[in-house]
């Protein structure tokens, strides 16, 4: 009977020991967490208050899902394009550009990497085209 009870003693111990760090380690475990989601949501409502700040108003992670025809129908005095040299796109959207243009009094200003640029190195490298060739598109884009 002694054995018994020294055997029930120290497992109703041990189980009384386990349950007792769980229930510190919840604790510490579910203020660290709110502590951390509260952290998130403050950086979350500061970052979106940067990009506000911006102007940005959309991202896109593939550039075919941008309906370009909405944003060139929506703008009224400037469109601002961005290309390393962009002969493709370009090309894909000439007639929207022109259309804009035409009928309206939109201005389009074109902004193109320097062929001089020391990021063509690496973008020749990027496109699977020799330097001369980039520097060549650009020129010609120009």
């Amino acid at each position: 009977m002694y054995i018994n009870n020294t055997l029930w003693n120290g497992i109703t111990g041990n189980i009384a020991t386990a349950l007792f760090i769980a229930g510190i380690f919840e604790i510490m475990n579910e203020y660290y967490l709110k502590e951390k989601l509260v952290d998130l949501i403050f950086e979350k409502i500061k970052l979106k208050g940067t990009i506000d700040k911006t102007g940005i108003v959309e991202i896109f992670s593939e550039i075919a899902d941008i309906d370009y025809r909405y944003y060139f129908k929506k703008s009224s005095s400037n469109i601002d394009i961005y290309h390393v040299y962009g002969r493709t796109w370009t090309n894909s959207h000439i007639e929207l550009l022109r259309d804009k243009v035409v009928r309206s009094n939109c201005k389009v200003r074109v902004i193109l990497l320097s062929p001089k640029s020391s990021f063509i190195q690496p973008l020749a490298e990027r496109y699977e085209t020799s330097v001369e060739e980039l520097q060549s598109n650009i020129l010609k884009m120009e």
